[in-house]
């Protein structure tokens, strides 16, 4: 069966959020959106509108997950409603409205298997933690039990994170932020990343974390949440340099005033000590985007392909190495490098100027 345009274009959606670029996964949702519509493909139209949550923040976000639920409903297209009212209680989580959240996310769970119901179960884990934190505790296990590799480092890194709260522990990161940097796409690895920078730097180790923080903040990019994360960055940055006796530059304490001055919904989530890893779901119950078109296979290109990218990525990684040595210090300069390079040969045609690496750049 040949393959519908806008399905092309939402399977290059996935693979753009995956590798973090967020341009690209606006310019790839807006060209899916009209080509569907323009296809009259009412599926892959819903399936885009409940996945506004890659896009958008949540405020801007929620009409776009709401009209995907008044639209499965009305054409009947059963397999996007419960994974619709996830994004929606994700939507009202990240925006304060816990019982809703809660409300949405438990509707959604009696529909959802696998992978997806593991999203679920960590976005309702999330919801309750501040009222119920044994159930918390137990909906994020089963979380785990169920979830796919490019989810586990972010729930397992929330099971540690509440932990931490409860104890007044400081959890090691340190295997969650190396899966996450393989696994999880950009956003989600953002969120471990700052824990592992967080658990350093409470552990002790102002050095190493200032040595992280850097090696971040050269190549950051922000994402739906735009300032409100990058705020939160800058204030970590800020606890760091106090640690170790240095002073605050303007420019930092400028951006991170963002988070006090901020009137946005979504601000709380910004100003926790340790953060959580709320999880868009972007895959349906039955994985189903059209009829005859299964999500599932999807699924399979992406694992193939990134097979295909891990390969290259270590002899990047050597390569990199070589030209910029200065980077190799920090596995996550390194990192954020290597991304860069496999997105450059994917939109570009190449890797990167043999003659140089601009660390920068």
């Amino acid at each position: 069966m040949e393959e519908a345009r806008s399905e092309g274009m939402i399977r290059r959606m996935l693979s753009d959020y995956q590798l973090g670029d967020p341009q690209s996964v606006v310019l790839r949702f807006v060209e899916a959106l009209e080509s569907a519509v323009n296809e009259k493909d009412e599926r892959s139209k819903a399936y885009l509108l409940r996945c506004a949550v890659l896009v958008f923040p949540p405020a801007k976000a929620l009409p776009w997950v709401s009209n995907a639920l008044s639209l499965a409903k009305t054409h009947q297209i059963h397999e996007e409603e419960a994974p619709t009212l996830a994004n929606l209680g994700l939507v009202h989580l990240e925006l304060g409205a816990l019982e809703e959240a809660q409300a949405h996310l438990e509707e959604s769970l009696m529909h959802l298997e696998g992978g997806a119901r593991a999203v679920a179960l960590n976005n309702l884990a999330l919801a309750v933690a501040s009222t119920d934190r044994e159930r918390a505790f137990d909906l994020l296990a089963e979380a785990v039990g169920l979830t796919e590799d490019r989810h586990l480092a972010a729930m397992v890194c929330n099971l540690l994170v509440l932990e931490a709260e409860e104890t007044r522990g400081c959890p090691d990161l340190t295997h969650e932020v190396l899966f996450a940097a393989e696994n999880c796409a950009a956003p989600l690895f953002d969120l471990v990343l700052f824990n592992h920078v967080r658990s350093l730097l409470e552990a002790g180790n102002a050095a190493q974390a200032l040595q992280e923080v850097k090696a971040y903040r050269s190549k950051a990019r922000e994402f739906r949440d735009g300032s409100l994360a990058m705020a939160r960055w800058a204030c970590l940055h800020g606890e760091i340099l106090t640690a170790l006796g240095r002073r605050i530059p303007r420019k930092l304490a400028e951006q991170a005033a963002v988070l006090d001055h901020s009137a946005e919904a979504e601000v709380w989530l910004y100003r926790t000590r340790w953060a959580l890893c709320p999880i868009p779901l972007d895959q349906s119950a039955k994985t189903v985007l059209a009829e005859g078109v299964d999500l599932e296979e999807i699924w399979d290109m992406l694992a193939s392909f990134k097979r295909h990218w891990q390969e290259e990525a270590r002899e990047i990684r050597e390569l990199l190495t070589m030209v910029c040595p200065s980077v190799s210090s920090s596995r996550w300069g390194l990192q954020w490098l290597v991304a860069e390079a496999l997105s450059c040969e994917l939109r570009e045609g190449f890797w990167f100027r043999r003659g140089g690496v601009d660390p920068n750049g």
